[in-house]
């Protein structure tokens, strides 16, 4: 059947040169993209502007508190090249004064590829905030070098599955209000400058999300996040991210505009069989990150970065995703930064937020999360961890000696990995039920004696 419209033929149908597309030049300054790009039809800017970024494959995926800006720019600086910010509260951004704007979204010249994420169930809502973003990068001074701040596209959030999002009515929960949906990316694509992106969950069944994500295109979506997981699988642990799901809705509509994949990216490894096996564009990862955030410049963790075949790709999924009964391991198991690597990452991190301000329950949750399997071990250097506090100057310094007395342990172990250790607490814990238990079989063993006694006389 023919495309109803210009709009809706595929690439294959327009003129969009490969060797025009790499002349594109890399959007540097903060002036809207569609000025940028030659009018042409939807999917075809589409293609355009993801090119004129780069066409990122390695993505901060958003992460509320957790994908802030000394974050991200630590991930830039290992190999991630594109980032999301945490989620953004569209009604409550465009209601607040400065001091809550400032605190909830930050960049810097540097922090590109950017998309700026939202939550909205109102389409004049999320309008009104994504101008208000844009006003405050336009607003930024440039750089030494004149280049200036910028956002790449304005991200819808439709995969949230927590509890806070079924009371707001967002996140994935719209998806069971796919005319909201429609209604709030068709607003956006038409009113804003800047091109809108959106992160989905999967539906049950293949054939929804496909339609799912076909609708999204077709209402304007210029890069598509898909999630293989349902909204109900909110334990990435215990559920594998649907990797099939992911490679429908890339031959649905991957012609069309940039498909990112997000699900089961634990290591470099995960993230290169990721786009082998689905087609996608690229790949974003969230608690991967949170436990290496040079996970994505591990380059030859495993040398699978030249693996081009299908079969491969399954092979490494199965080897990676597939749980394995003879062990306790569970799906979602992470890989973190090995050795005195994470030690590393928490030095640079520190010395990124001294650059960016970043509130210091951010730093404490990433300083747990980089050193935590090592934590596992050495209780004494957890506990002195939890004890920082003070100035925001007399944190970083305290979470240094963490850093610097966590090093020492390790270099000692002669090991890259660590061996968990129960804590004192817990062996009393033991220690405790094994003298309850005692007493329970000797109580035992006394009633016996007597019920005996009893029965000879």
């Amino acid at each position: 059947m023919a495309p109803r419209n210009e709009e809706e033929k595929s690439l294959s149908d327009v003129d969009v040169p490969e060797e025009k597309a790499a002349k594109q030049p890399r959007i540097d300054n903060g002036l809207s993209l569609r000025n940028q790009i030659t009018a042409a039809p939807r999917q075809t800017r589409a293609w355009e502007t993801f090119r004129a970024v780069g066409a990122p494959q390695f993505h901060v995926a958003p992460m509320v508190d957790q994908s802030e800006l000394a974050f991200r720019m630590l991930c830039r600086n290992h190999g991630a090249t594109a980032a999301y910010t945490p989620m953004i509260h569209s009604r409550l951004y465009a209601e607040g004064g400065d001091k809550l704007c400032d605190e909830t979204f930050s960049t810097t010249v540097a922090d590109r590829p950017l998309f700026v994420q939202f939550c909205a169930n109102d389409p004049d809502v999320l309008v009104k905030a994504a101008k208000k973003v844009q006003a405050t990068v336009d607003a930024m001074p440039a750089d030494a070098d004149g280049k200036r701040a910028g956002i790449d596209y304005v991200d819808l959030n439709l995969g949230c599955p927590q509890r806070i999002a079924k009371r707001g009515n967002y996140g994935a929960f719209l998806m069971d209000d796919l005319k909201l949906v429609s209604r709030i990316v068709k607003t956006a694509t038409s009113t804003l400058s800047i091109p809108v992106s959106c992160k989905i969950r999967c539906f049950d069944s293949v054939e929804e999300t496909v339609r799912y994500a076909t609708m999204l295109v077709e209402c304007g979506c210029s890069v598509l996040g898909v999630h293989g997981r349902t909204r109900e699988q909110k334990d990435l642990k215990a559920t594998r991210a649907d990797w099939d799901k992911i490679k429908a809705v890339v031959d649905a509509v991957g012609s069309r505009v940039p498909v990112i994949a997000n699900g089961n990216v634990r290591h470099y490894d995960d993230a290169i069989a990721l786009m082998n096996y689905t087609g996608a564009n690229g790949v974003m990862s969230a608690e991967g990150l949170l436990s290496d955030p040079a996970l994505f410049g591990r380059r030859v963790r495993a040398g699978v970065a030249s693996m081009t075949s299908v079969d491969e790709a399954m092979a490494q999924r199965t080897r990676y995703s597939e749980p394995d009964p003879s062990t306790a391991e569970p799906v979602g198991a992470l890989w973190p930064a090995s050795g005195t690597e994470g030690c590393d990452l928490l030095r640079e991190y520190l010395e990124l937020t001294r650059e960016y301000a970043t509130p210091m329950r951010m730093v404490r949750a990433h300083a747990h999360r980089m050193l935590g399997e090592w934590l596992k071990e050495f209780h004494d250097v957890r506990d002195k961890l939890v004890r920082c506090h003070g100035t925001p100057e007399e944190y970083r310094k305290q979470l240094l000696e963490v850093s610097d007395d966590l090093r020492a342990c390790i270099v000692r172990t002669e090991r890259d990995f660590p061996v968990e250790k129960l804590t004192d607490r817990a062996l009393r814990r033991l220690e405790e039920a094994n003298e309850l238990e005692e007493r329970k079989a000797e109580a035992i063993r006394q009633q016996a004696a007597e019920e005996s006694m009893l029965a000879s006389l």
